[in-house]
């Protein structure tokens, strides 16, 4: 283990979100968004909460600060309490890291879709929480 770096980035995901370059996408999908939906190969990690996931990833990686909404969310077409909690902890998770405020902007399944297939890294968290996923764009450092 790194000394001060989440136990949750595993070298793989460090790897791959080492890669990234600005303007590059990271999606994090959960148990609950569709399988066939996930245009390419995912990393897994189990056990670990969207907002886990969130708060560890965006301790290495910078939200780009020139588009007005670096991340995407899509939830069910009529999401429950505990989708939009998720989403509601996503955003601020992210104005905590990044120390502004963060805009975030909700697509259907088929826009979502449409930008997740750019995304260089897909995170699959294996829990039970609400379907939900997220894409959050790059900055620079």
């Amino acid at each position: 283990m790194l000394k001060n770096l989440s136990p949750i980035l595993t070298g793989g995901l460090l790897r791959a979100v080492d890669s990234t370059v600005p303007g590059d996408l990271i999606a994090l999908v959960s148990s609950g968004y569709p399988e066939a939906r996930v245009p390419h190969e995912t990393l897994a990690l189990t056990d670990v909460t969207i907002e886990s996931a969130v708060e560890a990833i965006l301790s290495v990686f910078p939200l780009a600060v020139d588009d007005p909404s670096p991340i995407y969310s899509w939830l069910e077409d009529e999401p429950d309490e505990a989708s939009t909690d998720i989403a509601f902890a996503v955003n601020g998770i992210a104005c905590d890291a990044e120390l502004r405020r963060i805009g975030m902007t909700t697509l259907s399944q088929e826009m979502f879709d449409a930008l997740a297939v750019q995304a260089v890294v897909t995170v699959r968290l294996e829990e039970t929480d609400a379907p939900c996923a997220f894409l959050l764009r790059k900055g620079y450092c």
